[in-house]
Protein backbone atom coordinates (compact mmCIF):
# COMPACT_ATOMS: atom_id res chain seq x y z
CA UNK A 1 0.00 0.00 0.00
CA UNK A 2 2.50 2.58 0.93
CA UNK A 3 4.59 1.60 -2.23
CA UNK A 4 1.29 2.16 -4.02
CA UNK A 5 0.21 5.45 -2.60
CA UNK A 6 4.08 6.80 -3.63
CA UNK A 7 3.10 6.20 -7.10
CA UNK A 8 0.38 8.15 -7.23
CA UNK A 9 1.82 11.18 -5.82
CA UNK A 10 4.36 10.96 -7.67
CA UNK A 11 1.65 11.07 -11.30
CA UNK A 12 -0.39 13.87 -9.26
CA UNK A 13 3.09 15.88 -9.17
CA UNK A 14 3.56 15.14 -12.39
CA UNK A 15 0.12 16.03 -13.78
CA UNK A 16 -0.45 19.48 -11.86
CA UNK A 17 1.90 21.58 -13.56
CA UNK A 18 0.83 21.00 -17.14
CA UNK A 19 -2.62 21.23 -16.70
CA UNK A 20 -2.16 24.27 -14.98
CA UNK A 21 -0.47 26.09 -18.10
CA UNK A 22 -2.93 24.61 -20.16
CA UNK A 23 -5.63 26.07 -18.23
CA UNK A 24 -4.12 29.06 -18.64
CA UNK A 25 -3.73 29.07 -22.28
CA UNK A 26 -7.30 28.53 -22.60
CA UNK A 27 -8.59 31.54 -20.44
CA UNK A 28 -10.32 34.49 -22.96
CA UNK A 29 -8.22 37.45 -23.58
CA UNK A 30 -4.80 36.14 -23.13
CA UNK A 31 -4.25 34.90 -26.54
CA UNK A 32 -6.03 34.78 -29.91
CA UNK A 33 -9.91 35.13 -29.32
CA UNK A 34 -11.20 33.51 -32.23
CA UNK A 35 -9.11 30.65 -32.47
CA UNK A 36 -10.32 27.89 -30.02
CA UNK A 37 -8.12 26.79 -27.60
CA UNK A 38 -6.08 23.50 -27.96
CA UNK A 39 -6.54 21.05 -26.19
CA UNK A 40 -3.62 19.01 -25.40
CA UNK A 41 -3.45 15.34 -23.49
CA UNK A 42 -1.15 15.18 -21.34
CA UNK A 43 1.27 12.79 -21.75
CA UNK A 44 2.46 10.59 -18.93
CA UNK A 45 5.16 8.12 -19.05
CA UNK A 46 4.30 4.75 -18.04
CA UNK A 47 5.93 4.27 -14.06
CA UNK A 48 8.46 1.41 -14.37
CA UNK A 49 8.15 -1.46 -12.79
CA UNK A 50 10.07 -2.47 -9.50
CA UNK A 51 13.12 -4.20 -9.91
CA UNK A 52 12.93 -8.27 -8.52
CA UNK A 53 13.78 -8.73 -5.00
CA UNK A 54 16.78 -10.40 -4.85
CA UNK A 55 16.24 -13.79 -4.55
CA UNK A 56 18.28 -15.11 -1.05
CA UNK A 57 20.79 -17.84 -0.88
CA UNK A 58 19.80 -21.30 -0.14
CA UNK A 59 19.99 -22.26 3.43
CA UNK A 60 22.36 -24.98 4.10
CA UNK A 61 20.14 -28.24 5.03
CA UNK A 62 23.14 -29.22 7.61
CA UNK A 63 21.43 -25.99 9.81
CA UNK A 64 18.47 -27.71 9.81
CA UNK A 65 20.02 -31.26 10.43
CA UNK A 66 22.53 -30.25 12.67
CA UNK A 67 22.53 -30.82 16.87
CA UNK A 68 21.31 -27.92 19.30
CA UNK A 69 23.95 -26.62 20.70
CA UNK A 70 22.04 -27.56 24.21
CA UNK A 71 18.85 -29.37 25.38
CA UNK A 72 16.36 -30.40 28.07
CA UNK A 73 16.47 -27.14 29.94
CA UNK A 74 14.68 -26.55 33.05
CA UNK A 75 14.18 -23.81 35.53
CA UNK A 76 14.88 -23.32 38.65
CA UNK A 77 11.99 -23.31 41.00
CA UNK A 78 12.79 -19.97 42.13
CA UNK A 79 13.48 -18.90 38.61
CA UNK A 80 17.12 -17.38 39.27
CA UNK A 81 18.78 -20.60 37.51
CA UNK A 82 18.76 -22.65 34.20
CA UNK A 83 20.03 -26.22 33.65
CA UNK A 84 20.19 -28.21 30.56
CA UNK A 85 22.63 -30.78 28.47
CA UNK A 86 25.02 -29.75 25.77
CA UNK A 87 27.93 -31.06 24.23
CA UNK A 88 31.45 -30.44 24.18
CA UNK A 89 33.17 -29.60 21.26
CA UNK A 90 34.78 -32.84 21.02
CA UNK A 91 31.43 -34.85 21.82
CA UNK A 92 31.44 -34.98 25.59
CA UNK A 93 28.17 -34.77 27.44
CA UNK A 94 27.97 -32.05 29.96
CA UNK A 95 25.41 -31.05 32.80
CA UNK A 96 25.20 -27.33 33.35
CA UNK A 97 23.80 -24.97 35.40
CA UNK A 98 23.87 -20.96 34.47
CA UNK A 99 22.86 -18.42 36.63
CA UNK A 100 20.27 -16.25 35.05
CA UNK A 101 21.46 -12.83 36.92
CA UNK A 102 25.08 -12.76 35.43
CA UNK A 103 24.70 -15.83 32.40
CA UNK A 104 27.63 -16.71 34.17
CA UNK A 105 27.68 -20.95 35.24
CA UNK A 106 27.20 -22.57 38.26
CA UNK A 107 28.82 -25.73 37.41
CA UNK A 108 29.05 -27.55 34.60
CA UNK A 109 29.76 -31.57 34.82
CA UNK A 110 31.36 -33.71 32.52
CA UNK A 111 29.94 -37.13 31.94
CA UNK A 112 31.83 -39.88 32.59
CA UNK A 113 32.22 -42.27 29.08
CA UNK A 114 29.41 -44.62 28.21
CA UNK A 115 27.30 -42.96 30.88
CA UNK A 116 24.40 -41.26 29.52
CA UNK A 117 21.37 -38.40 31.54
CA UNK A 118 17.92 -40.49 31.30
CA UNK A 119 16.29 -37.32 32.81
CA UNK A 120 16.91 -35.42 35.70
CA UNK A 121 14.48 -32.57 37.82
CA UNK A 122 14.49 -29.87 40.23
CA UNK A 123 13.27 -31.23 43.35
CA UNK A 124 13.55 -27.89 45.10
CA UNK A 125 15.98 -24.99 44.40
CA UNK A 126 19.14 -26.67 46.49
CA UNK A 127 18.03 -30.54 45.35
CA UNK A 128 18.10 -32.41 42.32
CA UNK A 129 17.39 -35.79 41.04
CA UNK A 130 19.59 -37.42 37.65
CA UNK A 131 18.96 -40.29 36.19
CA UNK A 132 22.08 -42.21 34.67
CA UNK A 133 22.50 -45.09 32.57
CA UNK A 134 25.03 -47.64 31.24
CA UNK A 135 25.45 -50.01 29.42
CA UNK A 136 26.26 -53.90 31.36
CA UNK A 137 25.35 -57.41 31.87
CA UNK A 138 22.14 -59.22 32.86
CA UNK A 139 22.78 -63.24 32.89
CA UNK A 140 25.01 -62.71 29.45
CA UNK A 141 23.05 -60.07 27.59
CA UNK A 142 23.64 -56.49 27.49
CA UNK A 143 21.26 -53.68 29.36
CA UNK A 144 20.80 -50.93 29.97
CA UNK A 145 21.33 -50.03 33.90
CA UNK A 146 19.75 -47.01 35.32
CA UNK A 147 20.60 -45.46 38.73
CA UNK A 148 19.86 -42.45 40.68
CA UNK A 149 21.99 -39.11 41.71
CA UNK A 150 21.17 -36.97 44.58
CA UNK A 151 22.56 -33.41 43.63
CA UNK A 152 22.84 -30.57 45.22
CA UNK A 153 23.12 -27.55 42.82
CA UNK A 154 24.50 -24.87 45.30
CA UNK A 155 27.76 -26.64 46.08
CA UNK A 156 27.92 -29.09 43.26
CA UNK A 157 27.84 -32.17 45.17
CA UNK A 158 26.96 -35.48 44.08
CA UNK A 159 25.56 -38.86 45.69
CA UNK A 160 24.42 -42.30 44.73
CA UNK A 161 21.15 -43.46 45.56
CA UNK A 162 20.27 -46.95 46.74
CA UNK A 163 23.87 -47.86 46.54
CA UNK A 164 23.40 -51.49 47.49
CA UNK A 165 21.05 -52.49 45.04
CA UNK A 166 21.78 -54.56 42.07
CA UNK A 167 18.53 -54.12 40.12
CA UNK A 168 18.50 -53.14 36.26
CA UNK A 169 16.23 -50.83 36.98
CA UNK A 170 16.68 -48.11 39.88
CA UNK A 171 15.26 -44.69 38.51
CA UNK A 172 11.80 -45.43 38.64
CA UNK A 173 10.85 -42.05 40.55
CA UNK A 174 6.94 -42.34 41.92
CA UNK A 175 6.61 -39.36 43.82
CA UNK A 176 8.47 -36.86 45.34
CA UNK A 177 7.68 -34.57 48.20
CA UNK A 178 6.28 -31.40 47.80
CA UNK A 179 9.11 -30.47 50.50
CA UNK A 180 11.65 -32.27 49.01
CA UNK A 181 12.21 -34.38 51.95
CA UNK A 182 12.24 -37.57 50.26
CA UNK A 183 10.83 -39.89 47.24
CA UNK A 184 9.63 -43.03 46.74
CA UNK A 185 10.75 -45.38 44.48
CA UNK A 186 9.65 -48.33 42.39
CA UNK A 187 12.79 -51.38 42.80
CA UNK A 188 13.85 -54.84 43.04
CA UNK A 189 15.65 -55.65 46.33
CA UNK A 190 17.32 -57.92 44.35
CA UNK A 191 17.65 -59.54 40.72
CA UNK A 192 15.33 -62.27 41.91
CA UNK A 193 12.52 -60.31 43.71
CA UNK A 194 9.61 -58.24 41.98
CA UNK A 195 9.51 -54.62 42.97
CA UNK A 196 9.30 -52.76 46.03
CA UNK A 197 8.16 -49.36 46.68
CA UNK A 198 10.89 -48.05 48.83
CA UNK A 199 11.65 -44.55 50.33
CA UNK A 200 14.75 -42.54 50.29
CA UNK A 201 14.87 -39.09 52.52
CA UNK A 202 17.15 -36.65 50.83
CA UNK A 203 19.17 -35.52 53.90
CA UNK A 204 22.85 -36.37 55.09
CA UNK A 205 21.37 -39.64 56.71
CA UNK A 206 19.43 -40.58 53.53
CA UNK A 207 17.19 -43.41 55.74
CA UNK A 208 16.02 -46.17 53.02
CA UNK A 209 12.86 -48.02 54.26
CA UNK A 210 10.38 -49.89 52.66
CA UNK A 211 6.59 -48.78 52.74
CA UNK A 212 4.85 -51.22 49.97
CA UNK A 213 6.22 -55.09 50.19
CA UNK A 214 6.62 -56.54 46.75
CA UNK A 215 3.36 -58.47 45.13
CA UNK A 216 2.99 -61.57 42.36
CA UNK A 217 3.25 -60.54 39.41
CA UNK A 218 3.42 -56.62 40.00
CA UNK A 219 5.79 -54.63 38.24
CA UNK A 220 4.75 -51.74 38.31
CA UNK A 221 3.32 -49.15 41.24
CA UNK A 222 0.93 -46.00 41.11
CA UNK A 223 0.78 -43.32 44.27
CA UNK A 224 -1.16 -40.69 44.92
CA UNK A 225 0.48 -37.25 45.41
CA UNK A 226 0.47 -37.59 49.02
CA UNK A 227 3.10 -40.24 48.41
CA UNK A 228 -0.10 -43.04 49.16
CA UNK A 229 0.82 -45.99 47.32
CA UNK A 230 -3.03 -46.81 46.19
CA UNK A 231 -2.64 -49.25 42.75
CA UNK A 232 -0.41 -51.64 41.37
CA UNK A 233 -0.12 -54.15 38.02
CA UNK A 234 1.55 -56.47 36.45
CA UNK A 235 1.06 -59.41 34.12
CA UNK A 236 1.52 -63.16 35.37
CA UNK A 237 -0.05 -66.36 34.16
CA UNK A 238 -1.47 -64.39 30.91
CA UNK A 239 -3.81 -62.35 32.88
CA UNK A 240 -3.02 -58.39 33.76
CA UNK A 241 -3.85 -58.03 37.92
CA UNK A 242 -4.80 -54.86 39.21
CA UNK A 243 -4.84 -54.23 42.67
CA UNK A 244 -6.20 -50.75 44.75
CA UNK A 245 -7.21 -49.12 47.96
CA UNK A 246 -9.18 -45.38 48.67
CA UNK A 247 -6.83 -44.90 51.49
CA UNK A 248 -3.81 -45.61 53.43
CA UNK A 249 -5.78 -47.06 56.26
CA UNK A 250 -7.06 -49.98 53.32
CA UNK A 251 -5.90 -52.78 52.38
CA UNK A 252 -5.02 -53.71 48.58
CA UNK A 253 -7.34 -55.95 46.60
CA UNK A 254 -7.24 -57.28 43.98
CA UNK A 255 -9.97 -55.70 41.77
CA UNK A 256 -9.37 -57.16 37.76
CA UNK A 257 -8.01 -59.93 36.35
CA UNK A 258 -7.54 -59.11 32.72
CA UNK A 259 -6.92 -62.17 29.95
CA UNK A 260 -4.35 -60.53 27.05
CA UNK A 261 -7.32 -61.77 24.19
CA UNK A 262 -9.99 -59.26 26.93
CA UNK A 263 -8.04 -56.82 26.77
CA UNK A 264 -9.88 -54.25 24.56
CA UNK A 265 -8.49 -50.69 25.97
CA UNK A 266 -5.19 -51.20 24.34
CA UNK A 267 -2.96 -48.82 25.48
CA UNK A 268 -3.47 -47.48 29.35
CA UNK A 269 -0.80 -46.33 31.71
CA UNK A 270 -2.00 -44.89 35.43
CA UNK A 271 0.00 -41.31 36.50
CA UNK A 272 -1.21 -40.61 39.30
CA UNK A 273 -4.02 -40.81 41.82
CA UNK A 274 -5.56 -37.77 43.21
CA UNK A 275 -5.21 -38.34 47.18
CA UNK A 276 -8.70 -38.15 49.00
CA UNK A 277 -10.54 -39.72 46.05
CA UNK A 278 -11.05 -42.53 43.54
CA UNK A 279 -10.06 -40.75 40.24
CA UNK A 280 -6.60 -39.36 38.71
CA UNK A 281 -5.23 -39.38 35.40
CA UNK A 282 -4.31 -41.80 32.66
CA UNK A 283 -2.98 -42.00 29.20
CA UNK A 284 -5.17 -44.38 27.25
CA UNK A 285 -6.55 -44.39 23.97
CA UNK A 286 -9.77 -43.16 22.80
CA UNK A 287 -12.53 -43.88 19.86
CA UNK A 288 -9.86 -42.95 17.24
CA UNK A 289 -6.94 -44.73 18.42
CA UNK A 290 -5.25 -41.77 19.28
CA UNK A 291 -3.84 -41.73 23.17
CA UNK A 292 -4.68 -38.88 25.30
CA UNK A 293 -5.25 -37.58 28.88
CA UNK A 294 -7.92 -38.52 30.74
CA UNK A 295 -9.61 -38.66 34.08
CA UNK A 296 -10.32 -41.55 35.33
CA UNK A 297 -11.86 -43.84 38.07
CA UNK A 298 -10.06 -46.39 39.37
CA UNK A 299 -12.42 -47.64 41.87
CA UNK A 300 -15.45 -47.95 39.08
CA UNK A 301 -12.54 -48.51 36.45
CA UNK A 302 -14.23 -46.15 33.69
CA UNK A 303 -13.05 -42.29 32.23
CA UNK A 304 -14.69 -39.40 33.64
CA UNK A 305 -13.50 -36.82 31.12
CA UNK A 306 -11.02 -36.15 28.19
CA UNK A 307 -8.87 -33.66 29.56
CA UNK A 308 -6.70 -33.61 26.18
CA UNK A 309 -6.64 -35.11 23.16
CA UNK A 310 -5.04 -34.54 19.62
CA UNK A 311 -6.85 -35.55 16.44
CA UNK A 312 -3.60 -36.32 14.77
CA UNK A 313 -0.82 -37.35 17.45
CA UNK A 314 -0.24 -39.36 20.73
CA UNK A 315 0.28 -38.11 23.80
CA UNK A 316 4.14 -39.33 25.29
CA UNK A 317 4.42 -38.03 28.46
CA UNK A 318 2.59 -35.54 30.84
CA UNK A 319 4.16 -33.43 33.62
CA UNK A 320 1.82 -33.30 36.84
Amino acid sequence: MIRSLGLLAALGLMCAPVLAQEEVAGVPGTGDSAAAPEVKTPKIAPAEAPEAAAVPPTIPTQNFAGRSLFWNAKLSPDGSRMSFLRRSKEGQGQFAILRLSDMDFDHVVALPKDYEIEWYRWVTDDKMLISVSTVGKFFGDEVRYTRLIYMNPNDGSFELLFKKYDAVRGDDVIHVAEDGSHILVTMQRTIYDYPSVMRHDLDAEGKIRVVQKPRDGVWNWVADNDGTVRMGTGWLRKRLRVFYRSDAQSKLKEIARIKREDDEDGYWDALQIVSGSDQGYVLSEGENGRVGLRLFDFAKREDVETLYEHPNWDIDTVTL
